[in-house]
């Protein structure tokens, strides 16, 4: 199967959300239960006063978000627009091997790279490594069906690894 895959800094950002909720969102919502039990107790250690523990709270909780929402907004500006991420790209999904060919560089990556296949709403990505993975928009696709078949052969090539 060869695709003709163009990733956008709105792709990039959509796979480091993506990312980010797979993986690192329980952890931050950890993280952001223990620091409004840290400032409760700071603020009501002489005297609890309900008002000023939910109004601190609430005050807490949307920096917090606001915080996270910004910096994964960012992400789509990390990229150089002559680099390796974003831009066209041909690329083959061989019998054996995943071939990529840009305007400056091409390459290959062994099925055995591909440590997992992930799924989005708007896009596929082949994980080759903890926070590393070659996004796949689902924009390049024509209808539900050819998604269901790069999904199908990506899964065939994966499982005889998955096996050993």
């Amino acid at each position: 199967m060869r695709l003709t895959i163009d990733i956008s800094r709105q792709d990039y950002a959509d796979f480091n959300k993506f990312h980010f909720f797979k993986t690192k969102l329980k952890r931050t919502v950890m993280v952001g239960a223990l620091t409004i039990i840290f400032l409760q107790l700071f603020l009501n250690r002489e005297q609890f006063d309900l008002t000023l523990t939910v109004i601190s709270s609430i005050v807490c909780v949307i920096v917090y978000v606001f915080v996270i929402y910004r910096g994964l907004n960012k992400t789509k500006s990390i990229p150089n627009n002559d680099g390796a991420i974003l831009g066209q790209k041909e690329v083959e999904f061989a019998e054996d091997k995943i071939i990529y060919k840009t305007a400056n560089s091409e390459g290959s990556s062994d099925w055995t790279t591909i440590k997992k296949l992930e799924e989005s709403s708007k896009a596929f990505y082949l994980y080759m490594d903890a926070n590393m993975a070659i996004l796949v928009p689902k924009k390049v696709f024509k209808d539900k069906a050819d998604e269901d078949a790069f999904k199908t052969m990506v899964r065939q090539k994966m499982s005889p690894l998955q096996k050993g």
